[in-house]
């Protein structure tokens, strides 16, 4: 059996049970062409390697997301909340054997250390702490930034840098709603991914791990984490109109570029579309445990 956790609610404690809910959610999503084969590659180091877990990806893009939300909060004990940013790469794969579509998320920055710590303590997400900056009304410029700290070269000095830019001319506007309810998920999948997705609920997979003090090059605990968000609340939806450029930093420490098989300068996407919803995030199921 294993061992109680020791809580430290009320003595700083960072990592807070699920099911954590997330109210008042409105995400920006941009589609990237990427290169496949270089995102498999990906995959297979980081995922596939390590478990013995066969995913291919599906389709030819990955998902750049930008998210704030008004409240961050657990259901499970009475913290409070907090406002929570963050931002996103999402790769969609698809896991031998099964015929749902799951997402793994490569590169996560947000600005909260409780989502940071919680996220990684709990289902493996690869999250850092960062500044992200959204357009919060129609007048705004429709500018999306994250900064990471970076380094440049490995061995010189990190510095909190632009990892992603995203713009298009001019100010975000109003944001249309051309998606009803009823098949909202699926239409917005299917314009951004070329691919549906069933129901409310979105799958993730992590490759969950903690170094080992004695022997840092080991793993003292590492588990392949499967779970699921379920979206219990949808407001609205819609495309992003024109075209989005977007600029990701080429550092020795992110190799976006290089992992996600997407080119260097600058891109131009078409494929953007928002979303408010409210959703939650439960516990995880273990596929492989070392």
């Amino acid at each position: 059996m294993k061992p109680r956790f020791v809580p430290r609610l009320g003595h700083g404690m960072q990592v807070v049970l699920p099911p954590g809910i997330v109210r008042g959610a409105r995400v920006y999503a941009f589609a990237l062409p990427c290169d496949t084969q270089a995102v498999q590659a990906t995959v297979d180091r980081f995922l596939c390697k390590p478990s013995g877990v066969k995913f291919d990806v599906l389709g030819s893009r990955v998902l750049l997301t930008f998210m704030r939300a008004r409240e961050l909060s657990s259901t499970a004990q009475n913290l409070g909340w907090l406002p929570d940013e963050e931002a996103a790469f999402w790769v969609p794969l698809r896991r031998e054997g099964s015929l749902i579509p799951e997402y793994w998320l490569p590169y996560v920055v947000v600005d909260q250390s409780i989502a940071m710590a919680t996220g990684r303590e709990i289902w493996g997400f690869l999250k850092e702490m960062g500044q992200l900056r959204l357009p919060k009304g129609p007048k705004d410029d429709a500018v999306f930034t994250c900064r990471a700290t970076l380094f440049d070269e490995l061995g010189g000095e990190g510095r909190l840098k632009t990892l992603v830019d995203v713009r298009r001319d001019g100010p975000l506007g109003p944001l249309r709603r051309p998606f009803g309810r009823r098949g909202l998920l699926g239409g917005l999948a299917n314009e951004l991914l070329e691919f549906g997705v069933e129901g409310q609920e979105v799958a993730m997979v992590n490759l969950k791990q903690f170094r080992d003090a004695v022997d840092p090059t080991r793993a003292c605990y590492q588990a392949l984490v499967r779970n699921t968000c379920e979206i219990v609340d949808v407001r609205g939806a819609g495309k992003l109109p024109g075209a989005w450029t977007v600029r990701i930093a080429d550092a020795a420490s992110h190799g976006v570029l290089e992992d996600l098989g997407l080119p260097g300068g600058q891109q131009t996407t078409r494929a953007a579309a928002w979303l408010d919803m409210d959703f939650t995030i439960g516990p995880g199921e273990l596929l492989w445990e070392a």
